[in-house]
């Protein structure tokens, strides 16, 4: 039996290196794409927490939402490390102060894989993490942001827009402070 040893052709061997150059080329574009879900994800869900937290300021009852990095085990409703809001529901008394209604909800908005940085109107910004938070109100009669609360401290500052990267994808959520209204992009 006579046994053919001469190999492969040069020929085949640039056809089989083109495909493997297409097949990682799709790997590392489906990789790109299933972190950027994570990113997407994280801006529709503080983009929807916003409205909710519009429409409960203008209603009844006045509310807030505190946007931070959190670490399982520092609280029983966090599950995860990663990025949760808290809603907390006040009411007016008859003395115009606001008063706790309850306790506040908590809601995973993102994984730890997200970066999520705030723009101020004064031209700062910085990184959400685990000693970095922010507190976003409407003002009650207008529908206008009010000035945000940063790590737990009042300012005279507007958030400009917010954005959240993963992978080689980024989303931003625009703020217009005179109207309360936000816009996600990207």
């Amino acid at each position: 039996m006579k046994q053919d040893n001469r190999g492969l052709s040069l020929v085949e061997l640039i056809v089989v290196i083109a495909i493997m150059a297409v097949m990682i080329g799709i790997g590392i574009l489906s990789i790109s794409l299933l972190f950027g879900t994570q990113a997407r994800g994280c801006v529709q869900n503080v983009s929807t927490m916003l409205g909710e937290t519009k429409t409960g300021c203008l209603s009844r009852f006045n509310e807030t939402m505190t946007l931070s990095y959190r670490t399982k085990g520092t609280d029983k409703a966090i599950t995860s490390d990663g990025y949760y809001a808290e809603n907390y529901v006040y009411t007016i008394n008859k003395d115009a102060a606001s008063i706790p209604v309850g306790g506040s909800e908590i809601r995973r908005m993102g994984s730890k894989k997200v970066i999520i940085t705030v723009y101020l109107s004064d031209g700062s910004n910085f990184e959400l993490g685990t000693s970095r938070s922010v507190t976003i109100s409407y003002n009650r009669s207008t529908g206008a942001f009010d000035p945000v609360i940063v790590d737990g401290t009042q300012t005279d500052d507007y958030i400009d827009k917010i954005t959240f990267a993963s992978g080689a994808r980024t989303y931003t959520i625009t703020m217009v402070q005179e109207t309360g209204k936000h816009t996600v992009q990207g």
